[in-house]
């Protein structure tokens, strides 16, 4: 019987080479329209600004990013590449673009997320505190309760 603690470090370490196939596909079977095209850059631009954002706030492997966009999101980046794929998707204007993009995401993208929740928690974490809220859910991946603050 398989175990998921092995295979879920395998499937992050497959995200970035398994994204290829997915984007071909999604490109071979496009049917793109102008309002689509529009769409999609629109939504494309947008994740662009969030992934900058969100890099300008991260010091890796350091200290855990509280600042910025990571106010509202544990994972702004991934949330950034999600958009990214919207956006692809969007404006290939496929139902096969759409499904490979979110097997994709979905398949790979949760388990990316655990495997770096489970490194942060041995390289940031104090004894005996919790590095992250005692719910840990790929829900997660999008939104925590709005701050108070100022966000630069």
């Amino acid at each position: 019987m398989l175990r998921l603690d092995k295979i879920i470090p395998k499937l992050s370490r497959w995200r970035v080479r398994a994204g290829l196939p997915a984007a071909l596909l999604t490109l071979i079977f496009a049917q793109p329209r102008p309002l689509s095209l529009i769409a999609g850059l629109v939504i494309s631009l947008l994740a662009l600004a969030l992934r900058a954002w969100a890099a300008g706030h991260l010091n890796k492997n350091m200290v855990l990013a509280t600042s910025g966009p990571y106010r509202f999101s544990r994972n702004p980046l991934y949330l950034a590449n999600f958009l990214l794929g919207l956006g692809l998707a969007t404006a290939a204007n496929s139902l096969v673009g759409w499904l490979a993009f979110f097997i994709y995401f979905f398949c790979f993208y949760p388990c990316a997320i655990i495997t770096e929740q489970r490194r942060l928690a041995e390289l940031l974490r104090p004894p005996g505190a919790s590095l992250f809220p005692a719910l840990e859910t790929v829900l997660a991946l999008c939104f925590r309760p709005f701050p108070t603050g100022p966000l630069f």
